[in-house]
């Protein structure tokens, strides 16, 4: 064969290579074994990164990654230095084109040996669209684990606020979606609407504002705003709208098992209601008996004693025993009034009342008790008239005012403070005392419990009574700080 039928049948070759290799489906990048530079691409390669044939053989592997690690120049060298060796390597990349958008490419290198000298041949696939699938089944699943999670939670035997923290951790402490691990429930107060934290994870303070976004998802059912559900994430994190059908998947579900504790609630409630109410019409029925068979006799016994004491000598012992006779009848007659107006409070009659004013007048009646001469009682707040009644919210604020008295020993401050809205009136009485001891803060309305040596255990289920019967609510805490607060609300209109 002649010098120039083999230079043609040689150009024949390399048209025919140059054309298969421009044809080819993937990507091909032949590399320098020795330095992996860049010797050729395919037009394959030139439509997939948007250079040049000549633009690209001036480019470094890193020119074409993502740059952040594992996808950097320096893992790229080390995977080329392998294939080298004569070890192939499969794996996947995150790859960025000219104007710069990532995307996923699968990469087959090997060393090869083209025209007689060995080179190193990278075969490129764009699976941006595979990865894409895989991504959303597995986000798919991750979303239906954490929703199947929170449905089993909801079937456990807990309060409403030990849920939502539990289940608020099923989205801040998940791979899935990605959060900076802080987030908060907050519900809607059922008096004010205003909302309220319920439940929260992380550290608000290790956020920086500057570089963070939250989304904030309504909780609503039936076209009811119960709640939101806040989760914070990067801002530099993309958006990602599966994240946001999730959120929404998440906050809908809670929804409805908010709605179903707040129901078995309210029924555990009004069974507790119904028994203790049981409970009280026996107690009533006892208190008649007591009213008939004790203290009409009562009444008849003290009068005989002091017929017979008055006419002995005054200052004799005798005189003296009938005294103290006829003052332990007296401790008796109030106990069997104690237990009547606990086991049959009278209907509220109700008539417009200054709150701040009765307040006053309650605690300027405490403080003639020479016992707690000591205590000092201060009244704040105003507010307009409250529908109720005066004489038994009296005797709720005078208990209130001596049981604080005695547990400071006599000695102390209580405050009364008064705020009143639109549809509630508030009063707050707090003392300076040591507290009630969290063992028993539970039983303190419970009747007949006390922790008193002469105390009927009264006093306090007597007030609950009565504010019941007023259709209001009275609250016991006992702040860090120390001391008892006690609180009462009452609707404004009866």
């Amino acid at each position: 064969m002649t010098t120039a039928a083999s230079d043609d049948a040689l150009r024949e070759s390399e048209a025919k290579y140059r054309a298969i290799f421009d044809l080819a489906n993937d990507a091909i990048v032949v590399h320098d074994l020795a330095t992996g530079a860049i010797l050729d691409v395919n037009q394959k390669m030139t439509e997939m990164y948007g250079y040049t044939r000549e633009e690209a053989l001036h480019l470094a592997v890193e020119d074409l990654s993502a740059g952040e690690a594992p996808y950097t120049q320096q893992r790229a060298l080390e995977l080329l230095k392998a294939a080298a060796e004569g070890a192939p390597q499969l794996f996947e990349w995150s790859a960025k084109d000219r104007a710069g958008r990532l995307f996923w490419v699968e990469v087959n290198l090997k060393r090869v040996d083209i025209g007689g000298q060995d080179h190193l041949l990278a075969i490129v696939r764009d699976i941006t669209d595979r990865k894409r699938a895989e991504r959303e089944i597995r986000e798919r699943h991750e979303s239906q684990t954490t929703l199947n999670a929170l449905l089993r939670l909801a079937l456990e035997d807990m309060e409403l606020e030990e849920l939502l923290h539990r289940a608020l951790a099923l989205v801040v402490q998940n791979p899935w979606p990605v959060t900076l691990g802080v987030g908060d429930v907050f519900l809607a107060e059922a008096e004010t609407g205003k909302l309220a934290l319920k439940a929260h994870i992380g550290t608000h303070q290790l956020i920086d504002v500057s570089s963070t976004r939250h989304h904030r998802i309504p909780i609503t059912a039936g076209g009811t705003m119960l709640g939101v559900l806040d989760v914070y994430v990067e801002a530099a994190h993309p958006e990602d709208a599966s994240a946001k059908e999730f959120l929404s998947a998440f906050a809908s579900t809670l929804a409805g098992i908010i709605v179903r504790k707040r129901a078995e609630q309210g029924l555990r409630a009004a069974d507790e209601q119904l028994r203790e109410q049981a409970a009280l019409v026996r107690l009533g029925e006892m208190a008649a008996v007591v009213a008939h068979e004790v203290k009409n006799p009562l009444a008849g016994v003290r009068g005989a004693i002091q017929v017979i004491g008055g006419r002995l000598p005054p200052g004799t012992r005798d005189a003296t025993v009938i005294g103290d006779v006829i003052a332990r009848l007296d401790t008796l007659d109030e106990l069997m009034g104690d237990l009547l107006l606990f086991a049959r409070p009278p209907q509220p009659h109700h008539t417009p009342v200054d709150i701040v004013a009765l307040a006053k007048e309650t605690s300027d009646f405490a403080a003639q008790d020479p016992a707690i001469s000591d205590v000092r009682f201060e009244v704040e707040g105003w507010g307009p008239a409250v529908m109720a009644d005066p004489k038994l919210l009296k005797i709720v604020l005078l208990n209130l005012l001596l049981n604080s008295a005695h547990a400071m020993q006599s000695s102390g401050t209580v405050r009364i403070q008064v705020a009143t809205t639109d549809r509630m009136c508030r009063i707050v009485v707090a003392d300076t005392g040591p507290g009630i001891p969290s063992d028993i803060r539970d039983r303190i309305f419970v009747p007949f419990f006390t922790t008193k040596s002469r105390g009927t255990g009264l006093g306090l289920p007597t007030a609950k009574r009565l504010i019941d019967a007023h259709h209001g609510r009275i609250s016991v805490d006992c702040p860090a700080s120390g001391g008892t607060v006690v609180t009462i609300e009452l609707p404004r209109l009866p």
